[in-house]
């Protein structure tokens, strides 16, 4: 029912454009024959064109159109019939264009309708092939960098993942862009830093926050984490060598000094605003963003090295398990390599 009211708008609409187009064009001829007529311009004693000569000019869209676009043509040949001005050119140029469109509306199976399309077909084909070339540099293991390859991955978006070990990243740490990764390179052009990276990426893909206040409350978030990463670094080591020869007591004291009170602080405030956040099971407004795979990454880190460090925060596990169990991040979880951290 609607596509035949927009079919009915779009044909009053061209009947009006061609009908004024028409009219003048009949001016100009009857102008010209009162001129061989009475060797002067004036016109003869009768009537305007009636309505019944306006239906028969305006029979069909296909008919009017290629009259007036003959006409067009013609008066390359005779001056007479210059009667169209630049404005109704334009106009004209269109006409074709309106009504392909409620051809294809009305009869999305006819020839026109699929020609019309065959050329929407085309132009997404043309922006598939425009999409641009990524290729993401980070270490072997996931860290700062997995928030971006996840990006790529809840996206379906095709990237090459270039993952150095120590041998590699020593070899070529020299003519790296800045000296350190990751760095992610868009159509060769290249784009440093973690957290440049995934707040281009979440923009590009819609995992930055619907609207600009979520999108700085994201951002926010995030630099919070930086503090805390800050905060509790002096800990990883410790951690990642825990059960090497005389290394539990430092594991131990490291826990204790530094990581309980970072964790503490850290995840009251994430527990704040998830709460604050409502039902949705996200940290801001009510969809994904990168800043829930930041910490969700992080505590499977954790959980890895330091079972149990994070019970206590349960809303924290409620957002880790509604995260984890999104379909697409669930599959790049199970084919991704495997690290623990």
């Amino acid at each position: 029912m609607l596509d035949m009211i927009i079919v009915s708008v779009i044909e009053v609409m061209v009947f009006t454009v061609v009908d004024k187009v028409a009219n003048k064009k009949r001016k100009s001829k009857k102008g010209k024959k009162h001129a061989k007529k009475n060797g002067q311009d004036v016109a003869e004693n009768q009537p305007e064109s009636s309505s019944v000569e306006q239906s028969e000019d305006l029979i069909s869209n296909e008919e009017v159109v290629v009259e007036v676009v003959e006409e067009v043509n013609e008066s390359e040949e005779d001056d007479g019939l210059a009667f169209i001005d630049q404005e109704e050119e334009t106009v004209l140029a269109l006409l074709e264009g309106l009504y392909v469109s409620a051809a294809t509306l009305s009869h999305p199976s006819d020839q026109v309708g699929d020609e019309a399309v065959s050329s929407a077909t085309r132009q997404s084909k043309k922006k598939k092939q425009a999409m641009p070339s990524y290729k993401f540099t980070y270490f072997h293991g996931r860290g700062i960098g997995e928030v971006a390859r996840q990006l790529f991955a809840l996206s379906d978006t095709p990237f090459e993942d270039v993952r150095l070990r120590g041998e590699e990243w020593m070899n070529i740490k020299d003519q790296s862009p800045w000296g350190h990764v990751p760095w992610l390179e868009v159509d060769g052009k290249v784009l440093n830093q973690s957290w440049a990276i995934a707040r281009y990426l979440a923009n590009q893909f819609g995992f930055a926050g619907k609207t600009p206040f979520e999108s700085a409350m994201v951002d926010a978030l995030g630099d919070q984490y930086k503090d805390y990463w800050n905060e509790i670094k002096p800990f990883f080591m410790p951690m990642y060598r825990q059960n090497m020869e005389g290394m539990k007591d430092e594991f131990e004291k490291k826990k204790k000094e530094v990581a309980e009170p970072a964790r503490d602080k850290f995840y009251a405030i994430l527990t704040k605003e998830y709460k604050k956040n409502g039902s949705t099971g996200h940290l801001v407004g009510s969809s994904l963003t990168w800043i829930d795979l930041v910490v969700v990454d992080h505590m499977g880190v954790l959980d890895h090295y330091v079972p149990g460090f994070l019970d206590g925060f349960e809303e924290m596990r409620e957002l880790q398990k509604r995260v984890n169990a999104h379909p697409k991040l669930a599959e790049w979880l199970k084919k991704r390599p495997h690290t623990p951290q």
